[in-house]
């Protein structure tokens, strides 16, 4: 009852950004290691309040650690600069250094101005945002304009952007999960040459680690995918709540 409670209490964001990422990275974990060896004579019902625990912190980490490794937010930014004519704020992407194949199979190729479908929609946001938010002409700081718009967003009923908010945030975090699993499994395998850790089996950890590699893949694209949507709804709902009023 009391987990109930606590599953109720979370936010859809919590669940899809945080616990399920945790939990999943757990799940690999349970799969390669011999877990039960550490834990005793628990009751169920502690194991599964620790799971859930350990989950949700375990998802803020893989949450914050997939930021870092995607780099710094800019898609908004290139739209908004493009729209005002103004030079944008470009930061370099991570891992530059990988040769470009790879890294847009790894996930760290980001989408750029010609991956959005530009219309009047787009042309007339910057003046409106301007009015709503009694912005400078050079205001250009889009970063925070993005957040402003988000908690406007927020403040009226449920809009899709805040939606695919949501789902982009849960397939980022997922594609960092499956790069810790990777990480994880190389060091549980070498860990077994010496008998550090209790691994269930070979033929175990090479499924595993085949599997994470397809997570980083599938997930790496499906992020970029929602990214995309976030910013077009965000412009969308914002100028849908403008002619409305």
């Amino acid at each position: 009852m009391a987990v109930a409670r606590v599953l109720r209490s979370l936010h859809i964001y919590d669940i899809l950004a945080n616990l399920l990422p945790g939990s999943m990275l757990l799940v690999v974990i349970m799969a390669t290691v011999r877990v039960e060896e550490y834990l005793g004579s628990l009751s169920s019902g502690v194991l599964v309040a620790a799971f859930l625990v350990v989950g949700f912190i375990a998802g803020h980490i893989i949450q914050a650690f997939a930021s870092r490794l995607n780099g710094k937010p800019r898609l908004f930014g290139l739209l908004v600069a493009d729209m005002r004519g103004i030079d944008p704020y470009d930061p370099d992407g991570t891992f530059e250094f990988l040769p470009s194949r790879l890294r847009s199979w790894l996930g760290f190729e980001r989408c750029t101005l010609s991956d959005l479908h530009v219309t009047e929609v787009e042309q007339e946001f910057w003046p409106l945002a301007r009015e709503q938010f009694d912005l400078a002409n050079e205001f250009g700081h889009h970063g925070r304009l993005m957040q402003l718009v988000l908690s406007y967003l927020e403040s009226g009923p449920a809009t899709r952007a805040l939606r695919f908010q949501s789902i982009h945030t849960f397939h980022r975090s997922m594609w960092g999960m499956w790069f810790v699993s990777l990480i994880f499994v190389a060091g549980v395998w070498i860990g077994s040459f010496w008998s550090l850790v209790p691994v269930r089996s070979t033929a175990i950890l090479g499924l595993i680690f085949m599997l994470s590699l397809v997570g980083v893949w599938t997930f790496g694209k499906r992020k970029e995918k929602f990214n995309r949507k976030v910013v077009e709804y965000a412009i969308i709902d914002f100028y849908t709540q403008q002619k409305s009023q």
